[in-house]
């Protein structure tokens, strides 16, 4: 079954459509929540699940047959709340929280489990890969796509005043020599930067020039050493 990432109302809506395919008049459906700990971020997860499936018209008491409980941060409870789920043979577990999700993960390969609130869920084990896992096993990342929020600032030593901001230009190693600033990207990218006050000004651009593994680029002698896991560049920077 396929990740995604979704704000609270829309993992609730994963859920409905994960387990709930059946027409809104139709049984009754069985929906067990289990978090690891009460925690506002938490809780609004599991609001968001019960106000998800009631736009979708399954309401308490009615047509769905809603649980929850929290492990109040003991992993043993998690897995006794998960063995009791299991047992009552709810149509869908939702797991909030790693713990959670893997005490769930871990005694189940036929309910659905949709998770929340787990940052990795490769490495938790959950899921194989961020593709789609072919198992019973689905849900929504909290991680952060940090690359995408940071941004590259100028800032006035003196006052702290921003000078400039270069929005969303993700990780960087940045080194100032000759003067300019010359960064190496996450994604390889080698950028000369006018090391200029007023504003960001590039210059130039090589693409994909590092592999894995850079460093911090280095100026020794008007020259500019960079380096990835298989090799090492040497720059004559004197004409800049």
């Amino acid at each position: 079954m396929p990740f995604i990432k979704s704000h609270k109302v829309l993992f609730g809506a994963l859920a409905l459509a994960f387990a709930m395919a059946a027409p809104v008049h139709a049984q009754q459906k069985s929906v067990a929540v289990t978090a690891i700990v009460e925690h506002p971020a938490l809780d609004a997860v599991r609001d968001g699940v019960k106000e998800g499936l009631a736009a979708e018209g399954f309401e308490e008491g009615k047509n769905l047959k809603w649980q929850y409980q929290s492990a109040q941060g003991n992993t043993g409870t998690a897995a006794q709340i998960a063995r009791k789920f299991i047992g009552d043979q709810v149509d869908v577990i939702v797991a909030i929280a790693t713990p959670s999700a893997q005490a769930v993960a871990a005694a189940t390969r036929d309910i659905p489990l949709v998770y929340s609130a787990v940052t990795d869920p490769v490495a938790a084990k959950l899921v194989p890969s961020m593709a789609a896992s072919g198992t019973n096993i689905t849900g929504a990342s909290d991680a952060l796509e940090l690359d995408k929020q940071i941004d590259l600032n100028c800032v006035d030593l003196e006052t702290g005043a921003l000078r400039w901001s270069q929005k969303k230009f993700g990780k960087a190693a940045i080194t100032l020599a000759q003067g300019h600033l010359w960064i190496v990207t996450k994604t390889g990218d080698l950028v000369l930067v006018h090391a200029n006050p007023k504003g960001y000004l590039e210059v130039a651009r090589v693409r994909n020039l590092l592999g894995d593994n850079r460093t911090v680029p280095t100026p020794a002698n008007r020259r500019l050493y960079l380096r990835d896991l298989r090799n090492i560049y040497c720059l004559d920077i004197a004409g800049e």
